[in-house]
C-alpha cells in the first residue's frame, strides 16, 4: 500500500486519537429554548393567528329591525320580503348551521338551522313581529368564527357607514320607496299666563324628496281639536301649536292617508305629570308655608278625606313618617339662629344653586340631627343639619315661618324645590314630550348605488387562535420563574422551636 508523501508524520492520527481530539456541539440552553418559544406565542397573538374553518359551515345574519324596515312595498313590509330572500339565498348556500341576530339587541338571536325555504320566511317574520323595530347598536366587531351576511334596506346612515369597514361575505338589499312623512313630536306644558289651560305643540317633518300634502288631524280625549291639510317641502318641518283645558289627559296626533311609513304616521302623549300634585296637608304647619303650598301651579291641597294624595305634608316636634312622598317640617318650641354660611352636601337642581344667608335661618336645635349622608343641607359652624333627604322623604329643621326667610324671593322658590325633591321630578314648569328621531323615519336608501346590494370578499372564517395562545405563554412563563428561581427549603420545625 503506497502512502503518500507528508511534510512530517505527526499529522498522522489513529482512529482512537480522533475520537479523543473531536470536538461535539454543546446542547442548547432549555431556558433559552423556553423563553424563545413564549415570545414566538406573543408574536402569533399580537398577530391574531385564526384558524382556519369551512365557511360555508356556519353562516351569522345581521338583521336591521330599524323602523326604515317596517316600511311597505307593493302591499308587503320590507321585513316581509327580506326574509323571503334571506330565505332563498341560504337554501341556495346550504350551510350546516345559521343564526340570525339583531342589529339593534345583538344577544337577541334565532337558530334557523333546521328550517326550509318556506317555514324559514315565515319563522323570521314572526320572530321580528315579536321584537319590533329597534335602533342599531353599531359599530361592532364582526365574529370571526362564522361568515357574516347583512340584511339592511340602506336607509340608516349609521348602517351604511358601517358596511365600508366591516367587509361582510353576502348583503341582501331590500327596499325601493322613497316618500314619508312623520309625526315626529308632540309637547306639552302648562300655559304661563292661564294654569287652568296647557300648550300643546305638534311637529311634522317630510323625509322624502318630493313635496308632501298630508292631513293633519289632531285630538284630545278622543275629540278632534283640529284637522287641517299640510304641506311640506322635501326636507321640511312645520308645527302646529294648540290650547287645551288642563284636565286633558291624552294628546293623539296623526297623518292621514297613510304613507309607505304608517308606524310613524300617528304619535299619542299622555299628560299626566301636568296634573295638579294632590297634597295632603298637616294643619300644624304654619300660615306662610301653607300659603306658598297653595300657590304653587303644580300642586292642590287636599280638601276632601276621600281625595288620593301623592305627597304628604307633616309638621310637628316629631312629624308621623309617610311611606309615600313626604315633607317633614320639624318644629319646636325653641329656635336659635343659624350661626355662621351654610354648605351644600350634593347637587340637587333648584336647591344647589340657591343662596341662603345664614342671618336668614333658624334652626329647631332640639330635634337637628348631627351632618349624615343623607346631609343636603348643614351648618359647619353648628355641627347641625338643617335638610335631609332620602328616598322621596325630606325632613327640614328650619324655621319656615321666620320672618327673615318668609320676606325673600327665595322663599317660594326654597318650597318648590322641597317638593320636586320629594317628587323627584320638575314641578313648576315640567315639559311633558314624546318625540322620535326624524332620521328613523327616513326610508330612502342613502348609500351609493351598488354600495350595499354589491357583496364583497369573503372573509376570513375561523377560530381566534389568541386565548389559547396567551393561556399556553402564561404557563410557559410560570415554567421559566419556577426554573429560574427554585424554591427555598424553609428548615424544619421541631417540637421545641426552629432546629
Amino acid at each position: 500500500m503506497l502512502r503518500p508523501p507528508v511534510s512530517a508524520a505527526f499529522l498522522f492520527y489513529t482512529r482512537d486519537e480522533v475520537k479523543k481530539t473531536s470536538h461535539t456541539l454543546p446542547r442548547a440552553d432549555p431556558l433559552w429554548i423556553l423563553r424563545a418559544t413564549l415570545f414566538s406565542l406573543l408574536v402569533l397573538a399580537l398577530a391574531r393567528l385564526n384558524l382556519p374553518r369551512d365557511p360555508e359551515a356556519y353562516v351569522t345574519v345581521w338583521f336591521d329591525d330599524s323602523l326604515s324596515m317596517h316600511s311597505d312595498e307593493d302591499g308587503q313590509s320590507r321585513t316581509v320580503i327580506a326574509a323571503t330572500r334571506l330565505a332563498a339565498a341560504l337554501d341556495d348556500a346550504g350551510p350546516a348551521k345559521v343564526r340570525i341576530r339583531l342589529l339593534s339587541d345583538h344577544r337577541k338571536q334565532f337558530d334557523a338551522s333546521a328550517l326550509a325555504a318556506g317555514p324559514l320566511s315565515a319563522a323570521i317574520d314572526d320572530w321580528l313581529g315579536l321584537n319590533g323595530p329597534g335602533i342599531p347598536q353599531i359599530p361592532f366587531t364582526l365574529p370571526l368564527e362564522t361568515e357574516n351576511w347583512l340584511v339592511s334596506d340602506g336607509a340608516d346612515h349609521r348602517v351604511n357607514g358601517w358596511i365600508d369597514e366591516a367587509l361582510f361575505s353576502h348583503t341582501i338589499a331590500v327596499g325601493s320607496e322613497t316618500e314619508n312623512t312623520a309625526v315626529t313630536a308632540i309637547m306639552a306644558r302648562r300655559a304661563l299666563n292661564q294654569t287652568s289651560l296647557h300648550h300643546v305643540s305638534v311637529r311634522v317633518h317630510n323625509l322624502g324628496d318630493a313635496d308632501s300634502e298630508r292631513s293633519l288631524t289632531v285630538r284630545a280625549d278622543g275629540q278632534v281639536i283640529f284637522n287641517g291639510d299640510i304641506e311640506i317641502t322635501p326636507g321640511g318641518v312645520i308645527h302646529r301649536s294648540f290650547r287645551l283645558p288642563a284636565d286633558t289627559a291624552v294628546v293623539v296626533a296623526s297623518l292621514l292617508p297613510g304613507d309607505a311609513l304608517v308606524l310613524d304616521d300617528t304619535l299619542e302623549l299622555a299628560l299626566d305629570e301636568l296634573r295638579s300634585v294632590m297634597v295632603d296637608f298637616d294643619k300644624r304647619c304654619g300660615s306662610h308655608f301653607r300659603a306658598a303650598l297653595n300657590a304653587h301651579p303644580g300642586l292642590e291641597l287636599r280638601t276632601e278625606s276621600k281625595q288620593e294624595t301623592t305627597l304628604t305634608v307633616r309638621c310637628g316636634p316629631s312629624p308621623a313618617p309617610s311611606t309615600a312622598a313626604s315633607i317633614s317640617v320639624h318644629a319646636g318650641n325653641y329656635y336659635q339662629p343659624v350661626t355662621g354660611p351654610v354648605q351644600w352636601h350634593r347637587s340637587v337642581p333648584g336647591l344647589s344653586d340657591m343662596f341662603l344667608d345664614h342671618s336668614w335661618l333658624r334652626i329647631d336645635s332640639d330635634s337637628a340631627r348631627p351632618p349624615s349622608d343623607q346631609t343636603l343641607l348643614s351648618s359647619p359652624d353648628m355641627g347641625l343639619s338643617l335638610i335631609d333627604a332620602h328616598a322621596g322623604a325630606v325632613d327640614v329643621f328650619l324655621d319656615l315661618e321666620s320672618a327673615a326667610i318668609v320676606e325673600r324671593l327665595e322663599y317660594p322658590l326654597l318650597v318648590n324645590a322641597l317638593v320636586e325633591l320629594a317628587l323627584a321630578r320638575p314641578l313648576l314648569d315640567p315639559l311633558v314630550s314624546l318625540t322620535r328621531n326624524p332620521n328613523e323615519s327616513r326610508i330612502a336608501r342613502q348609500s351609493e348605488p351598488g354600495v350595499i346590494t354589491s357583496p364583497v370578499a369573503v372573509t376570513q372564517v375561523g377560530t381566534d387562535m389568541t386565548p389559547y395562545l396567551l393561556v399556553l405563554a402564561a404557563l410557559l412563563l410560570l415554567a421559566d420563574i419556577f426554573i429560574t428561581f427554585p424554591a427555598v427549603k424553609l428548615p424544619a420545625r421541631s417540637s421545641r422551636g426552629i432546629a
